[in-house]
Order: C-alpha cells, then sequence, then structure tokens
C-alpha cells in the first residue's frame, strides 16, 4: 500500500468517534422534537389563556419572547444533530462539517442577541428623572455578562470551523500537489 491510499480497515479511534457521536446525534435529535413540542404546547396555552383573559397583552409578549427563544434552541438543537450525523457517518474534516459548525455559532450569537434584548426589556431603566446610577450599571452589568458568555463562545465557535475550513483546503492542496 502506498502513502497516498487510504485503509481500508477502520481506525479504533474513528469508531470512538463515531460511537459517540451516536449518542450526541441522538440527544441533540430527541431535544430538537422536545424544542419543537414546547413550543406547540406553549402557543396552544397562549392561545387558550388569551381568549379566555381577552387578548391580554403581557401574555402576547410572554409567547412572543417564548417563541423566539424556542425557534432559536429548535434550530440550534438541530444543527447540531446534523454535525453529530457527520461525525457519526466517519466524516471529521469535511465542508459539511465546518458548515454546520458556522451554522450553529451564527445560532448561537443570535440567542446571545435576543437573550441580552429580553434582559434589556425585562429589566428596562427607571423611570425616574434621576436614576440611581446603581440601578444602571448593576443592569447593563447584567446584559453585558449575558452577551459576554453567549457570545463570545460562539465567535470561538465560528473561529474554529474557519480554521478547520482552512485546514481542509491546506490539505486538498497537498493531496493535489505530489
Amino acid at each position: 500500500m502506498n502513502s497516498n491510499e487510504i485503509s481500508s480497515r477502520t481506525n479504533p479511534r474513528l469508531q470512538r468517534i463515531q460511537k459517540i457521536s451516536a449518542g450526541f446525534k441522538y440527544f441533540f435529535l430527541v431535544s430538537a422534537f422536545l424544542f419543537v413540542l414546547l413550543g406547540v404546547l406553549e402557543i396552544i396555552l397562549n392561545l387558550q389563556v388569551s381568549a379566555l383573559a381577552h387578548s391580554n397583552p403581557a401574555r402576547f409578549q410572554a409567547a412572543l419572547f417564548m417563541g423566539v427563544s424556542t425557534i432559536c434552541w429548535t434550530l440550534e438543537t438541530w444543527f447540531a444533530y446534523r454535525l453529530f450525523s457527520f461525525y457519526a457517518r466517519g466524516d471529521l474534516f469535511t465542508a459539511d462539517i465546518v458548515h454546520a459548525l458556522r451554522q450553529i455559532g451564527y445560532i448561537s450569537i443570535l440567542i446571545g442577541c435576543w437573550n441580552a434584548f429580553k434582559m434589556y426589556y425585562l429589566f428596562g431603566f427607571p423611570s425616574d428623572s434621576h436614576p440611581a446610577v446603581f440601578d444602571i450599571v448593576s443592569r447593563l452589568s447584567v446584559i453585558l455578562v449575558q452577551l459576554v458568555f453567549s457570545v463570545v463562545p460562539s465567535f470561538v465557535t465560528i473561529f474554529i470551523a474557519w480554521i478547520m475550513d482552512e485546514g481542509r483546503k491546506i490539505r486538498e492542496e497537498q493531496e493535489l500537489t505530489v
């Protein structure tokens, strides 16, 4: 066998990756299904409560916040399911993996920004003409922490996807120059 040929025997490390990835794949599939179910139940319950309360605006606002969050979580778990499906199949450094990682990163950024918006909207700012500086600083710090701990890991995920894509391109270039 020459060095450019691929062995027909499966590597034990790849088998271990495939086995663990299959477990994660099913976990994320069940999670995506549960988020869809949660979203449908939320819509049904809010429609029933709104009908009983004769169009309660606070209930509509809560349903909107929960609905957008549920859609984002569903998308993120679906993209994670796709990512681990590729890993379970044995694909490790392909364009599909890079694409799935980028999608997870973008959806995570969206979730982080949405959560920061919810924090800002729910906390609001004091309505006094001279709000306490402590209140403003504490509320802004909560929003900033929410953004940092959700958006920064998302950018790291996108950066790792970029590195994997560049590595894949370098490998393809090396395979062409023999």
